[in-house]
Parts: structure tokens; sequence; C-alpha cells
């Protein structure tokens, strides 16, 4: 804290010489730092920057809350989801998931959807549906100029990623799946026509659940296949790879695919 006061009164006192010099009449300085927390059950926890703040207002800058400002329409983000992922391993950071988030993780991998690295020539593609994302939920979307520079300056310090699923394999597995909870039921059957009362009646009528739900997922694959789309471009996402941390910048969802859950791929695969 000591090192960022320092700087922030360097930078401080040597700005007002300079936008004078330059005739400015405003300045809006976004600082770095957290004015609040906010837990995953949307409680605000205690957290004091009135003392950073004070640095500014000595200065002559007015606070201006950002609690008005929510939403994705500002160039700057006002709010950010952080992870901290020390101690944590591969199993424990998985257990940390909600509940629902672990079922959509586990779901991408029943679907068998693969995650890549695309090419400076697919970012074209990649902007397309990033603007399509865009203007369904209304933030503004990045040029793709801005795609095409990142790749090209940040090399293996950037990455694009997209989430696909292809659809021959997906109802393939599914059928395979079909086949062996046919086989639990026949399995039970033949246990429950040797005794005089029936145990297995509840699990075979889960078995057939699971079939009925397998059977919607193929049909539903069949009909897109019949579109003339055999490999399906489900959701996208820009990262960029600092020392300290991740930074999962701007993405998208093809929303006539999202139950096929592509976003939790990518991010689990990040």
């Amino acid at each position: 804290m000591i090192k960022k006061k320092t700087k922030c009164l360097a930078f401080s006192d040597n700005l007002k010489p300079y936008l004078k010099k330059h005739h400015a009449y405003y300045l809006r300085v976004i600082p770095n730092i957290k004015t609040k927390r906010i837990d995953n059950d949307g409680k605000e926890t205690d957290f004091d920057q009135e003392d950073y703040l004070n640095i500014y207002r000595k200065r002559g800058f007015i606070y201006h809350d950002l609690d008005d400002q929510i939403g994705m329409s500002t160039k700057t983000p006002h709010y950010e989801y952080k992870k901290d992922l020390a101690g944590l391993d591969e199993k424990k950071l998985f257990k940390s998931y909600s509940k629902k988030t672990q079922y959509s993780i586990k779901k991408t991998h029943d679907f068998g959807i693969q995650v890549r690295k695309i090419s400076y020539d697919e970012l074209e593609e990649f902007h397309n549906n990033t603007t399509r994302t865009a203007k369904r939920i209304g933030f503004s979307d990045k040029t793709l100029a801005y795609y095409q520079s990142s790749y090209r300056a940040f090399g293996d310090k950037v990455l694009f990623l997209v989430a696909e699923i292809d659809l021959k394999k997906y109802i393939d597995s599914f059928q395979g799946q079909i086949d062996k909870l046919n086989k639990k039921i026949e399995h039970d059957k033949q246990i429950d026509a040797k005794r005089d009362k029936p145990t297995k009646t509840n699990q075979i009528k889960e078995f057939q659940s699971q079939i009925s739900q397998h059977e919607k997922r193929i049909e539903q694959g069949k009909e897109i296949l019949k579109a003339g789309h055999e490999i399906i471009n489900l959701a996208g996402a820009m990262f960029f790879i600092q020392p300290q941390e991740v930074s999962y910048m701007f993405s998208y969802t093809n929303v006539e695919f999202k139950n096929f859950y592509g976003p939790y791929r990518i991010q689990e695969e990040m």
C-alpha cells in the first residue's frame, strides 16, 4: 500500500502542470483499486478504501460512486470477478465450484466438447460472433482490428479459444450410453424375474428416464445435422496471460446452442 501511495502522489503532483500546459478541461481517473468486495452470494463484505481515496481528494479530485454505472456499456469495467487459486489443485478447484457449475462442466465432458486455439485467419469469425453477442446483451464490442493487433502484439500471452462439438461423435456417444443403460435394465429385469417381490423397479425407472433424456439429445443433434452443420462453434473467449493472473476479457456464446454449456468448458480449461 505504501508503494502504491507513493506512486499516486508522484503521479498526481506532476499531473496538474502537464494538464495546464495542454489546456485540459476535464480529467477522469479510474485507479486500479478496490472500493468494495462482494461475495458469491451478492453480499458486500467489509473493505474500506477511504484512506486511499483521500489522497485524491486532497489534490482536488472529486469522487464519483460507480454504483449508478453498473452494466456493460462503459469502456472501463467497474466490476471484476476474481478467483484466488492459491493452494488449489485440480480436484480442490472443481469442488470449490457451485453444484450447478460442477453439473454444467460434467455435461460438457459427456457431450465431448473440445477446446482449441484459433488461428489469426479465424479472428474475423471470432469478431462476428462477439458482435452478435454484444448486440444481444447490450455491450460495446471491440473492433476486428483490436483483436488482430492483440494477436500480433502479445503472441503466446494472448489466447483466443473456441469450444466446439462434433455432432456425429456426440450422437454416437449418447447412443453408446443408451446401449449400456438398456443392458443394465435387462440385467435388473432378469434379477427381479427370479424374486417373489421386485426390488429393481425404481432403478429401472431411473435408467429409463436417462434413456429418454439421451434420446432427446440425439434428436436435437440430428436436427442440427440436417441443417448442414457437423462441427458446431458453441462459444469463444479471449484471455491475456500475465505473471500474476489470467484475465478473461471478451467472449461470446452462440445462444442457439447454449444448452451445450460451451463457455463452461472454456473456463474450466483455462
